[in-house]
């Protein structure tokens, strides 16, 4: 591969190893400094070749939670993504977190646009970042009128009010 085609930032395999990185810069006119995994590697460039990255697909599990809005919904929600959604669970943990949220907002919505007094939203014990994320969440909604925690710490009980 001609390193001068190359911009730095432009992903690339290593034919010998099939790993994929980012070109960082060259040394001379054959040495290519490639990043794979927060480790710099120095590679000949005829070992060398363009990667493209492939698109994202678009995931149906977000598509679902539209098309599932406001029908008719339980009295409770439980966030545990084996619950949730099974196919994530060896999702990244940010990925996991984002479906998780969406969730809570999109409950919510549904919760209040059929008027529920009560609902109860099980997020777990855990790190207890996504407890903190569905009592910010909560905090949008002027329909909300009291939260209580529940189920030892694990959940929270959400009255509304219109």
């Amino acid at each position: 591969m001609d390193l001068s085609s190359l911009w730095i930032g432009d992903h690339v395999k290593i034919r010998s190893t099939l790993e994929i990185g980012t070109y960082e810069g060259k040394l001379g006119n054959d040495i290519a400094i490639i990043k794979v995994h927060q480790k710099k590697k120095e590679v000949i460039s005829s070992d060398l070749e363009s990667y493209t990255l492939p698109k994202p697909k678009k995931t149906l599990e977000f598509l679902e939670l539209k098309e599932q809005s406001v029908k008719n919904i339980t009295s409770e929600l439980d966030l545990h993504i084996e619950k949730l959604s099974p196919n994530l669970k060896e999702a990244k943990p940010e990925r996991i977190l984002d479906y998780q949220i969406k969730a809570c907002k999109q409950y919510l919505k549904d919760a209040i646009t059929l008027r529920r007094h009560t609902v109860k939203i099980i997020h777990g014990k855990g790190t207890g970042q996504l407890k903190a994320e569905v009592l910010h969440i909560l905090g949008d909604y002027p329909e909300v009128y009291h939260n209580i925690p529940a189920n030892d710490g694990g959940a929270v009980d959400v009255w509304f009010q219109y």
